[in-house]
């Protein structure tokens, strides 16, 4: 063989191996150690769920990446909310909570609400907040502050486990 011929031969086995070098670096994902994720191919934009990843590096393919979600804490703000109470007067109240997305349920959560959870959770809480407040008089409410609160309490995580499963 020809030194030319070798020189071509050469070039091609070089370029071959930079681009499966290129397809394997392409080839991995990383999840922040606050992040789960559920892969999702980049072509079609559909979802892999059968199995949720956890914070990490991962390799699955040059035309996948991870669709994520926040492992830590949601908080929901609710500020100046009008409610009405039992003597039929308008009270403003404001709340303010935290939730996680539990791993095991992030599937269902992706199946009912894909990304636009938050919204749904925010809404759910104030209506559960709305239909807590409803049974006490405005009396109650100011000397009765514990008690409304537990209510409160009681009521949103009854609702958000309704709707987050």
């Amino acid at each position: 063989m020809s030194s030319g011929v070798i020189k071509v031969i050469v070039s091609i086995v070089a370029a071959i191996l930079g681009l499966i070098s290129i397809l394997i670096i392409a080839s991995y994902s990383y999840l922040d150690y606050y992040e789960y994720g559920l892969r999702r191919q980049k072509s079609t934009g559909s979802v892999d769920k059968t199995e949720v990843y956890d914070g990490g590096r991962y390799f699955i393919g040059p035309d996948f990446e991870f669709k994520i979600f926040p492992a830590d804490l949601h908080e929901v703000d609710i500020d100046n909310a009008k409610v009405f109470s039992s003597d039929k007067l308008e009270v403003q109240f404001s709340a303010h909570f935290q939730y996680v997305i539990r791993k095991n349920e992030l599937v269902s959560l992706h199946d009912a609400y894909d990304l636009g959870y938050k919204e749904v959770m925010k809404s759910s809480a104030l209506d559960a907040v709305k239909g807590a407040i409803t049974v006490y008089n405005v009396r109650e409410l100011i000397n009765n502050r514990s008690e409304i609160e537990q209510t409160v309490w009681k009521s949103v995580r009854e609702r958000s486990r309704r709707y987050m499963l």
